[in-house]
């Protein structure tokens, strides 16, 4: 009966014990679990913060005639700074794998293609087809940059070199949609002895939408869609094509088509408010230069920070031409007299 009585009264206190541990369990776990949204909120929401204090440090940039008159006493630059489209090692001029943020970004070899998939265009009768997308135009080397992220260069301006310099871009249109080229433009700056990145902005508010144009061509048809007949002269060789007529006999203006060549732009004010070139504040040591996309993929085979000529004024330029006229004048009119004075 004893013994009896004892395992009844252990029996209780077990289970009372194993419900305290199955509370303590529970405490415990209820503790945690709330903890790790929490976690996960809170790193969302720095990310989200960060993102808008990037955004609100870009909108309240200041314009373009405050950030030149904040450096007009700083001196103009000298020589040039060439960025290839290389990879950058060492510090060295080149594309940045480090700090890039696009995942497409890549380095093309003169006479590759980024791409191994199909496009849809659209032909002469308005129908969609595919084809591979290719490059034949390419006759040196380039990087993409795709129209998403943002691809940074790193570059160095020697001792003895910092002032103010113009931008300028080699590029060449990706073909496929119709819009320009966008980019925004930050310049930040690297710690020489660390390689990290440190400041990186806006120069100025309208460096935010800096335009890459591209290039079109009429697309002349071959034969009219009216009359069936063709639209071309054939001379030395050459098609000489005319416009095609309506049943009016107005001519037609023909549509444009993309034709990509590589072109050189000073980076410029794209509202046309700012006349000249833009001019950049560059100080001695290593710089980035990043382009955010906007709109548009293209390809880049040069960057140049150099100094400009400046564009002459309507009173330079007719003072210049006279002169060449005046020039060319004289020097006609020698070659007459000399004519004639043969046989003399």
């Amino acid at each position: 009966m004893k013994n009896e009585s004892i395992r009844r009264g252990k029996a209780p206190a077990n289970k009372r014990r194993r419900f305290c541990i199955f509370l303590a369990l529970m405490m415990i776990v209820g503790a945690v679990m709330p903890a790790l949204p929490v976690a996960a909120a809170g790193a969302a929401d720095a990310a989200a913060q960060s993102r808008i204090d990037e955004v609100k440090e870009i909108l309240n940039a200041i314009p373009y005639q405050e950030y030149l008159k904040a450096n007009s006493k700083m001196p103009m630059g000298s020589g040039e700074i060439i960025i290839k489209p290389k990879e950058s090692k060492d510090g060295s001029n080149g594309y940045s794998k480090e700090f890039t943020l696009a995942e497409e970004a890549k380095i093309v070899a003169q006479g590759g293609s980024p791409f191994t998939d199909k496009i849809k265009f659209l032909d002469k009768s308005n129908k969609y087809l595919e084809k591979e997308r290719q490059d034949e135009f390419f006759d040196r080397e380039a990087i993409y940059i795709p129209d998403e992220g943002l691809v940074v260069f790193n570059f160095t301006v020697p001792p003895g070199k910092g002032g103010l310099y113009n931008l300028a871009v080699t590029y060449q249109q990706v073909m496929g949609k119709r819009s320009s080229i966008e980019r925004l433009i930050k310049i930040g700056d690297i710690d020489n002895e660390t390689g990290a990145l440190g400041s990186n902005k806006v120069p100025f508010k309208e460096a935010r939408y800096i335009t890459l144009t591209k290039r079109y061509v009429d697309d002349f048809a071959e034969y009219s869609r009216i009359t069936k007949e063709p639209l071309f002269k054939e001379a030395n060789g050459k098609k000489i094509f005319e416009f095609e007529r309506d049943i009016k006999d107005n001519e037609i203006k023909p549509p444009k088509t993309e034709s990509p060549e590589w072109k050189e732009i000073l980076t410029e004010d794209s509202s046309g408010f700012v006349e000249e070139p833009f001019l950049y504040y560059l100080t001695e040591g290593r710089h980035t230069l990043t382009l955010e996309a906007v709109r548009e993929a293209a390809y880049i085979s040069e960057i140049k920070f150099f100094v400009a000529d400046p564009v002459p004024t309507y009173d330079e330029y007719r003072a210049r031409r006279q002169a060449a006229d005046r020039e060319g004048r004289a020097v006609i009119d020698g070659q007459i007299s000399l004519l004639e004075g043969y046989g003399t």
